[in-house]
C-alpha cells in the first residue's frame, strides 16, 4: 500500500512539471500569431508600445507590445503583456467622431467616402411646406452645424504608438468632393404643438448630390436636423461628413424627463438647458412636477394665496408668462410640456394657503392633531370646486392633451381617522373590494376621489375642444382602484411583470422604474439604465409594445439642488433616450460607450454643463468659434446634380480602420526591427520559460523532500543488509 502511494505521488509531480513545460512551449510557438490575430471585444483595442527613456537600440530591445482594451464592467483600461503582471487604469474609452446619438433605426455609413462642407457657401433650402417651427429650427441649426462641430479627438496614448507614414484613414480625406446644399422637404402642413400622434420619422441621405432631409411632419425634420448636426465634424480647419443613408423613427412615441421644481426651485434658464439637452437626444416630453409638500411655486390667478404662502420665496414662482415662455421654448423643439399636480397626497404646501381643503388627522382618542394636514379632503364638495377652477386655469396654459394627477403615496391612515371621510365611505357602493385588504374603507374614498377628478378633467377638456387623458402613478392600480381604461399608468415601482398586469387591464403604460436619475452612487452605472427595457422579451411582446407609450427618466430633487441638476441628469438621461428611440436590439455597451463619450463632449461644446459618464476623460476645447455664413433659400439652387438616393453600403464589409492600423504597425515592425533584436527577444522568451519551470519545480520540492525523508527513515530502521538491499529498490522508485 505504501509503495502504491509513493508511486502515485511521484507520478503526480512528474505530470505537473511536464504539463507546465508543455504550456510554455505552446505559448512560445503561438505568441507571434497572437500579436497579429488577437481579437478582444473591448472597443478600445489597440497595440501600444510601452515608452522607454533609454537609447533607441535599447528601446527596441526592451519594448513590449501589450493588449489594451476597455473593460465595460470596471470602466478601466486593461493592460495585459508578457512583461510584468496585468494592471488597470481607470479611464473612459476613446470617443467616436461624427456618430449620432441616439442610434438611428437604419443607419448605413460608408467610412471610406467623405465629403467636405464649405461653411462659407453652404445653402439650406426648403422644397415643400414650411412654418415658424421649421424656420426657427433652420436658424438654430445653421449655427450649430458648423460653429459647434466636434473636432478630431487627441488621444494621449496615440503618442505611444509607432508612427507610420500617415494615418490609416488619411487617404479618405485626399481629394474629397465638396457638397454645399441641404434640401429639406416636409410633406404635411405644420401642427402648432407636438402631440401624442406626432410623426417624428425622417429620411436623411448624404451623397455626391448633396444632403437631403425628408419628413412627413415638421417634427421629423427637427429630429433629422439634430442627427445631421451630429454627423458633421471638424478636422484641421475643414468640415467633413461621411456618406450615409438613414431611415429613422422612434421606437416609442413618449420619451420623457421628469423635473421636480417643488423640492428645489429651478430658474427658468435651467429648464431651458434641460430642454436643449432633451432636443439633442430626441426626447419629446418634459413631465413638470411643479408643486409638492415642500412648496407651491405655481402662481395661480384664481388662487394667488397658494404661491404667496406656499412658495419658498416670493421671487421663486412661475408666473403665467414664465410658463408660456417655457412652453414656447419646448414647442419649437418638438417637446411636450405635461404638468403634474400630485393629488390627493403631496399637497401639504397647498394647506398653507387653503387650509380648508385639507383633511384633518386625528389621534386614537379622536383629538385633532395640530397642524397635521397631510392631503386633500375627498369628502368635501368644495375640494372639487377648487380643483375644477384650478384645472380650468391650468389647461388654459398647458395645451397638451395629457395631464398628470399624481396619486402616489396617499397617507390613508390619516383618512381613516377623519369622521367626514368615514361618513363618505359609508355612503359609497360596497360592491367591490380592494387588493389592500387591511384598508378597504380609505381605499374606497381614494377610488371615489380618483374617478371624480378624472371625470372632471375630461369634461374640462371637452369644453375646450380637447380630448384629455389623465396620467397617474401606479399605486392606484396596485391598490385595486376602478380606474377608467383610458387612464395612463406610470409604473415607478414594480418590474416588467407590473407592466404586463397594467396592460392586461387595458391601460397604456409609461415606464420609469429603472430610470430614477436621483438614485445613483456613480455615473458609471449607466449600463444598467441602458439595458433596462420597458418590454420584456417574453411571449406577447408585440402586443405589449403597442400598449406601452414609452418611458421617462425621473430627476426628483429632494437631494439635488438646482445648481447641480444638469450634472445629475446629463448625459445619463441620454442613455434612456436611446433605449426609447432606437431599435430594441441596440444593446452593445462597448459600442454605445464610445458614442456616448462623443455625445458628452458634444453637449459641453454647445454650452451645457454636463457631468462625466465613463470615468477620467477630456473633451476638446474650442479652438476657434466658426461664425456661420450659411445662406438660406426658399428654392433649391440650380445645380447640375439631381437628387439621388445613395447606394446602400454595408458597414460590416468595410474593413475596420483600427484593425488595418494594427496590421500596418505589425508589418512595419517586422521590417524595421533588426534580426539581432528579434533573436534577443526569443532568447529572453526562452529564459523566462526556464525561470517559470524552475519556479514550478520549487513549488513541488517540499513533497519530493518528504518522500525522500520517508524512504531514508525506513532504510535506517532495517537490521539486516539484505533487508537494506531490498529497501533500495523502493528508494530507487522514490
Amino acid at each position: 500500500m505504501k509503495k502504491a502511494i509513493l508511486t502515485l505521488v511521484w507520478l503526480m509531480i512528474t505530470i505537473a512539471i511536464a504539463t507546465e513545460m508543455s504550456n510554455h512551449r505552446t505559448l512560445k510557438a503561438t505568441y507571434g500569431m497572437d500579436v497579429i490575430n488577437n481579437k478582444t471585444q473591448g472597443l478600445f483595442k489597440r497595440k501600444i508600445l510601452a515608452s522607454n527613456t533609454k537609447t533607441s537600440s535599447e528601446d527596441l530591445e526592451n519594448s513590449q507590445y501589450v493588449d489594451v482594451n476597455w473593460d465595460k464592467d470596471l470602466f478601466k483600461l486593461r493592460f495585459r503583456g508578457r512583461k510584468g503582471g496585468r494592471f488597470r487604469i481607470r479611464r473612459a474609452p476613446k470617443s467616436t467622431l461624427g456618430e449620432p446619438w441616439p442610434l438611428p433605426q437604419q443607419y448605413t455609413v460608408n467610412r471610406n467616402i467623405v465629403f467636405s462642407l464649405d461653411n462659407e457657401n453652404f445653402v439650406i433650402a426648403k422644397t415643400l411646406k414650411t412654418c415658424d417651427i421649421l424656420e426657427k429650427a433652420i436658424q438654430r441649426y445653421k449655427d450649430i452645424i458648423f460653429a459647434f462641430a466636434l473636432e478630431e479627438i487627441h488621444e494621449n496614448f496615440d503618442n505611444l504608438l509607432p508612427k507610420t507614414n500617415s494615418e490609416s484613414t488619411s487617404h479618405v480625406y485626399q481629394d474629397t468632393r465638396s457638397i454645399n446644399t441641404l434640401r429639406i422637404a416636409v410633406k404635411n402642413s405644420c401642427a402648432k404643438y407636438p402631440s401624442d400622434i406626432s410623426k417624428e420619422g425622417y429620411v436623411l441621405r448624404v451623397n455626391e448630390s448633396g444632403i437631403h432631409l425628408d419628413a412627413v411632419e415638421v417634427w421629423g425634420a427637427l429630429r433629422g436636423l439634430e442627427t445631421l448636426s451630429q454627423l458633421v465634424y471638424k478636422r484641421g480647419e475643414k468640415f467633413y461628413i461621411r456618406q450615409v443613408s438613414i431611415d429613422d423613427f422612434p421606437r416609442f412615441r413618449y420619451r420623457g424627463l421628469l423635473v421636480d421644481t417643488a423640492r428645489h426651485y429651478w430658474p427658468k434658464e435651467l429648464l431651458y438647458s434641460m430642454m436643449e439637452a432633451m432636443a439633442m437626444t430626441k426626447m419629446n416630453a418634459i413631465h413638470w412636477h411643479i408643486v409638492d409638500d415642500q412648496s407651491f411655486p405655481y402662481q395661480s390667478k384664481a388662487f394667488p394665496e397658494l404661491s404667496e404662502n406656499g412658495a419658498f420665496h416670493p421671487s421663486m414662482v412661475y408666473t403665467p408668462k414664465d410658463i408660456a415662455d417655457i412652453i414656447e421654448f419646448a414647442r419649437i423643439r418638438g417637446i411636450r410640456v405635461i404638468p403634474e399636480f400630485d393629488i390627493p397626497g403631496h399637497t401639504f404646501s397647498w394647506g398653507l394657503g387653503k387650509p380648508e381643503l385639507m383633511a384633518q388627522c386625528y389621534s386614537d382618542t379622536m383629538e385633532p392633531i395640530p397642524g397635521h394636514y397631510i392631503n386633500l379632503d375627498p369628502s368635501r364638495n368644495k375640494t372639487y370646486d377648487f380643483l375644477e377652477t384650478l384645472f380650468k386655469e391650468v389647461m388654459g396654459l398647458f395645451e397638451d392633451a395629457y395631464i398628470h394627477t399624481g396619486g402616489d403615496e396617499v397617507p390613508l391612515d390619516c383618512w381613516r381617522t377623519n369622521p367626514g371621510i368615514q361618513q363618505l365611505v359609508r355612503k359609497l357602493d360596497n360592491s367591490w373590494k380592494t387588493r389592500e385588504t387591511g384598508k378597504p374603507l380609505t381605499a374606497k374614498a381614494w377610488n371615489y376621489f380618483v374617478n371624480r377628478v378624472t371625470s372632471m378633467v375630461k369634461r374640462i377638456g371637452e369644453e375646450r375642444g380637447t380630448k384629455k387623458r389623465v396620467i397617474m402613478w401606479n399605486e392606484a392600480f396596485r391598490n385595486g382602484l376602478k380606474i377608467p381604461n383610458d387612464s395612463i399608468i406610470q409604473v415607478w415601482f414594480g418590474n416588467s411583470k407590473e407592466v404586463e398586469k397594467v396592460i392586461e387591464k387595458g391601460h397604456n403604460v409609461i415606464y420609469s422604474e429603472c430610470w430614477y436619475l436621483d438614485k445613483v452612487q456613480s455615473n458609471l452605472q449607466w449600463p444598467q439604465h441602458y439595458l433596462c427595457d420597458p418590454n420584456s422579451r417574453t411571449p406577447g411582446f408585440e402586443k405589449r409594445e403597442a400598449k406601452i407609450l414609452g418611458g421617462e427618466a425621473c430627476l426628483w430633487s429632494e437631494h439635488i439642488a438646482s445648481e447641480v441638476a444638469m450634472f445629475y441628469a446629463w448625459p445619463r438621461a441620454s442613455v434612456v433616450a436611446e433605449r426609447l428611440w432606437s431599435h430594441r436590439d441596440v444593446r452593445d455597451i462597448d459600442k454605445a460607450a464610445a458614442r456616448l463619450q462623443e455625445h458628452r463632449c458634444r453637449m459641453l461644446r454647445r454650452g451645457l454643463q454636463v457631468n462625466m459618464i465613463n470615468g477620467p476623460d477630456y473633451c476638446p476645447p474650442f479652438s476657434n468659434v466658426t461664425k456661420s455664413k450659411v445662406k438660406l433659400a426658399d428654392k433649391v439652387p440650380n445645380t447640375n446634380n439631381d437628387a439621388k438616393v445613395p447606394p446602400k453600403y454595408d458597414e460590416q464589409k468595410v474593413k475596420n480602420p483600427e484593425d488595418r492600423q494594427i496590421k500596418m504597425i505589425i508589418d512595419q515592425l517586422k521590417e524595421d526591427i533588426p534580426m539581432s533584436v528579434k533573436e534577443n527577444k526569443k532568447r529572453k522568451m526562452r529564459l523566462k520559460t526556464q525561470q517559470e519551470t524552475v519556479f514550478t519545480i520549487m513549488l513541488f520540492l517540499p513533497f519530493l523532500m518528504f518522500t525522500l525523508l520517508y524512504c531514508f527513515l525506513k532504510i535506517k530502521r532495517s537490521k539486516f543488509l539484505g533487508r537494506i538491499l531490498y529497501k533500495l529498490s523502493i528508494t530507487n522508485l522514490c
